[in-house]
This record gives C-alpha cells, sequence and structure tokens, in this order.
C-alpha cells in the first residue's frame, strides 16, 4: 500500500486547509498534478530568473498518469534486486562468487533498461555484502568485484553503442578544466547546486510520512538496545560537535542536511551495529533511501533540464521504493516491540500516518478520468476504438503489415496532448513503428548526445514531415518513410499545440504523384503506402498489392 497506493502528504496539506476548493480544482490545478510539483528552486545558475520546479512524482502518480516511461517500467526490476540485497544481508557470509556476478547482471539489465537505477542497485547490494561480511575488507573488494564483472559483462553490448543524453558545457567551470579528458567530462556531467536546495517545508511534505515512521523505528531500536545509549554517552562529544556543525550548514545553506542527514547518519549506524538482521536490513534501506534524497541537495547530473530538476526526480522515484519498504517492515517492528498496553497508541499513530497519504489516488484519479464518465477501463486500444474508430482501424493495419526497417509519418504531436480524446503519435504509440517526429520537446532530450543540433534536426524533420502529409514529393532525405497516416489530426487545426503542421486538404492524385498508394481507409483515416515497398505481409485493403 505504501509503495503503490500511497502519496505525499499534499494531498491531506490541502484538504485540511480548504477541501472543497481541493476537490473542486481539477487535476492540472489541483493535487494530481501539483503534487509532484512541491519541490522548487530559485535564482538556479544560468536559467531565466523566476521559480523552477523540478520533478517529485512519485508511483500513484505515474500509475494514475499512465507514464510508460523507463523509471516505472523497470520498477518491478528494481525491487527485485532490492529483495536480492536485502538477501545478501540476511545471507551472513555465505556469499560466493557465482552469486554475486549473477545479481550483477541484473544490475546490468537495470542500466540498459534505465541507467539511472544502475548505480542504485549497486550501491544497495555493495552495501549489503559490506554489512554482511561485517566490513572485512578484503573479503568486500573480492564481492565488489565479482558484482561489477557480472554487471559490465551483462551491459557490455549496450554500453558500447550508448551515448548518455548528458554533459554540456559549463560556463561556471573554467574553459582549461572542460578540456581535460576525465576531469572535463566530469565537469560537464556533474554540476554543483549553487543555489539553496530545497527549504524545510518541502522536505517535509514530500517526505514527512517515512521520516516520522523512521523516528520511531529508531526511538524503539535504541530503548531495546541499552548500548546504543552507552556509546552515545562515550562517544557525546564528537556527536553533539557534528550535530552542531550539520545544523550551522542546515541553517545557513541546506536544511536538508539536518532533517535528512541526521536520519541517514542514524540509520548507517543501526545497519552497522544491530544485531538483529530484520532491524538491520530496515535501517539499510532507510539509510540508502534517505542517502539518495539528500544526493541532489549538493549535486546534480547536467542534462537537457540545465539544473536539478531531473536529478531529484529520478533519486526521489528510487528513494519512495526504498523508504516505503523500510516504512513497511519498521511498522511490522514496532508494533511487535512495543510494550503491550503501547500497542492501541502505535497502531493509532500508524493508521494516521498511513491515512494522511492515501487520498491521493482516489482524489487525483476521479479528476483524472473525467468522474470516470469517459475512462472507464485501464485498456488504451478499446479506448480508441470507442472514441476513434477510424485511428483504430489505421493502428491495426500497421500491426498487421509491419515490416522490419518501416518508418511512418503522421503528424507530430505536442506532450501529454490528445485529439477529441485520442493520444498525439497514437499510431507509433500502438505499434511501436518508429515515426519521423514525435512530440517536439521529449524529442529534443531524448537526442541530447547524440545529435549535433538538435533543433535544426526537428525543425528539418518537421518540414520533411509538412511535405509529405501535404503530396509534396522530398528531396534526398536521410529518413524515408514507407507508410504515410492521413486522419483527422493530420488535416485539422489542433489550437495550442506548439509543433504546428500546415494542414491543408491533399487530394489523391498529390499523393499518388508523390509515390504514395492507398492501402485502408476506414472512418476517415487513410493509411498509403509507398509505391515501391515489397514484401507486404497482409493483403492491401482496396487496391492491388505491390509486388
Amino acid at each position: 500500500m505504501l509503495l503503490l497506493l500511497s502519496g505525499n502528504l499534499e494531498t491531506a496539506r490541502r484538504l485540511a486547509h480548504n477541501a472543497r476548493s481541493t476537490i473542486d480544482a481539477g487535476w492540472w490545478d489541483g493535487v494530481g498534478w501539483q503534487a509532484s510539483r512541491i519541490v522548487v528552486d530559485h535564482n538556479v545558475s544560468g536559467a531565466a530568473p523566476g521559480p523552477r520546479a523540478t520533478i517529485n512524482e512519485f508511483p500513484a502518480f505515474s500509475f494514475v498518469l499512465g507514464d510508460v516511461h523507463p523509471h516505472v517500467l523497470t520498477y518491478p526490476l528494481l525491487a527485485a534486486v532490492v529483495a536480492l540485497a536485502v538477501g545478501v544481508l540476511l545471507a551472513e557470509d555465505r556469499l560466493g562468487v557465482p552469486r554475486l556476478a549473477a545479481l550483477g547482471a541484473l544490475i546490468g539489465l537495470l542500466y540498459a533498461s534505465n541507467s539511472w537505477d544502475a548505480p542504485v542497485g549497486f550501491l544497495l547490494v555493495a552495501g549489503a555484502a559490506g554489512v554482511a561480511l561485517r566490513f572485512r575488507w578484503r573479503a568486500w573488494l573480492k564481492a565488489t568485484c565479482a558484482l561489477a564483472g557480472g554487471a559490465i559483462g551483462a551491459a557490455a553490448p549496450f554500453i558500447l553503442t550508448f551515448k548518455p543524453p548528458i554533459g554540456v558545457q559549463n560556463p561556471d567551470v573554467p574553459r582549461w578544466l572542460n578540456g581535460l579528458p576525465v576531469l572535463g567530462t566530469l565537469a560537464r556531467t556533474f554540476g554543483i547546486v549553487t543555489w539553496h536546495p530545497t527549504v524545510l517545508r518541502e522536505l517535509l511534505i514530500v517526505h514527512g510520512a517515512w521520516l516520522a515512521v523512521f523516528v520511531v523505528f529508531a526511538g524503539c531500536v535504541v530503548a531495546r538496545e541499552r548500548s546504543y545509549i552507552s556509546l552515545l554517552r562515550a562517544r557525546g562529544d564528537i556527536v553533539l560537535l557534528g550535530a552542531l556543525v550539520t545544523l550551522a550548514i542546515a541553517i545557513v545553506w541546506a536544511p536538508a542536511l539536518m532533517l535528512i542527514g541526521w536520519p541517514l547518519a542514524l540509520a548507517a549506524w543501526i545497519a552497522a551495529r544491530e544485531r538483529d538482521l530484520a532491524s538491520r536490513a530496515v535501517a539499510g534501506l532507510f539509510a540508502v533511501g534517505f542517502l539518495l534524497v539528500l544526493v541532489p541537495e549538493f549535486v546534480y547530473l547536467q542534462d537537457a533540464f540545465g539544473d536539478r530538476m531531473n536529478t531529484v526526480f529520478k533519486l526521489y522515484f528510487q528513494a519512495w521504493l526504498l523508504l516505503s519498504l523500510a516504512s513497511a517492515g519498521a511498522l511490522v517492528f514496532m508494533l511487535g516491540n512495543v510494550r503491550r498496553s503501547a500497542r492501541p497508541a502505535a497502531a493509532l499513530a500508524i493508521i494516521i500516518v498511513l491515512a494522511a497519504t492515501l487520498p491521493y489516488v482516489r482524489l487525483s484519479a476521479w479528476d483524472w478520468s473525467g468522474q470516470f464518465k469517459q475512462r472507464q477501463s485501464l485498456n488504451g486500444s478499446a479506448y480508441i476504438a470507442r472514441t476513434s474508430p477510424g485511428d483504430a482501424a489505421a493502428i491495426a493495419w500497421v500491426r498487421a503489415n509491419a515490416q522490419p526497417g518501416d518508418i511512418l509519418v503522421e503528424a507530430p504531436g505536442c506532450s501529454y496532448r490528445e485529439n477529441l480524446g485520442v493520444p498525439m503519435d497514437r499510431v507509433s504509440a500502438f505499434t511501436g513503428v518508429p515515426t519521423l517526429l514525435g512530440w517536439e520537446f521529449h524529442e529534443n532530450q531524448w537526442r541530447r548526445g547524440q545529435l549535433a543540433d538538435v533543433n535544426e534536426v526537428l525543425n528539418a524533420r518537421a518540414v520533411l514531415t509538412n511535405a509529405y502529409l501535404n503530396g509534396i514529393a522530398p528531396g534526398a532525405a536521410a529518413a524515408s518513410p514507407t507508410i504515410l497516416i492521413l486522419g483527422q489530426f493530420e488535416t485539422d487545426v489542433l489550437p495550442g499545440c506548439d509543433l504546428t503542421v500546415a494542414r491543408v486538404s491533399v487530394s489523391a492524385g498529390q499523393l499518388a504523384h508523390a509515390g504514395w498508394r492507398l492501402a485502408s481507409e476506414t472512418a476517415g483515416t487513410r493509411v498509403y503506402v509507398r509505391a515501391d515497398r515489397v514484401g507486404v505481409t497482409a493483403p492491401l485493403k482496396g487496391v492491388r498489392a505491390p509486388s
């Protein structure tokens, strides 16, 4: 429930402040969208003045939105690595090289499917191995090498051709440093947060539930094991000095160093010293989760956004997995270890914490679906068939007749937009056949580091798309589409769409002259194929199949 159905505390906060206004606000202006934009940066280096919202999405948000980005699709694989990391910790020294190499191979698959997840998976397993081996460094180094070998071996075919969409020329870095082979790459890849990062209010809204659970969990562990108190008294001066230093930095610059850093240190301490293995596992998950939250307060990956927006997004999403699992284990631990007389109060506290996280899905899904009046199922294909039978027929035809190497051309869409209920770039999305040009903003992100001038290429693709859709034979092109879609979105003007295609009424004669042949037509949506396209796997409707 904590992992899949819970939201952050923004919904509960808004409902407590003004319930009616929150319920009536709708998805974009209400908690549906706004709950994922809590952390807002100001005075970002090199950016336009004004606030810049980061992304602090969580699983329930992604499921309601219907997001199929890699950070969502690989969640089960990352969860499997988390489970296996806990297994490594519980193995208590029985760590063979083959087992670790196989686990490393799963981490390598993470890198190939969602590269952000691989370092987290490696950190989890390597940390669990260190705790299990009681920090015997030679044994731990051997285990880590086996883990790294398996990861590199599994990811090698992908690494050889992958160009990460990161790395920019940072004006804050001296030119001489940018030109150095290794240090220059690091300077272009990692940025330093030179503006005041997340404030206390934002941290509490996003992570407050996890912090509350951890505080009670840590209190139960310390109360049960008196040696912690003895050690704290013996090293009290060092602990006090560290607390004062971090408090000063938190007040002057980064509040997270206090609100997240102290729980991180305590969780790591419990994971390293606790005798009970279950408690060590829970504390270890808390420690890595808090570390992921703390990292983007100081460092971020330099990508298409030019700030820490995407770093906060990806690390918070991973942290949600770890902190929700740790909290579930902590709740079980607390109920089993508090005094019998205190259990009702503990249970009530747990219910309050959980209840504060649950309203998001109910309200967000209700708003996003339009009170479920139109979207009545999770079957996107069935929805398109009901909303636009012509587009559904075109999708079915392309699925049945697509060949390796096919490229289709349809009107390029705008991010998160739809046309009469049908998502943009619908044929390429539902068939997997690549299109000449997709969502402009996302195309820009995806190609960072791969094309010298993204905007120039996108503009050229837009001109080329216009030429194809209007029956104008283009000159030599880098990509020659073999399938052309002409539906309502290609012929109607959609107001407010950033990437505009010059839509005109094109005649069958113009398309035939440009080398296109009608293959299918249903409810006003037409599918054309190039006259020289061969090897059609199913009969063309209404025309003779090309030889």
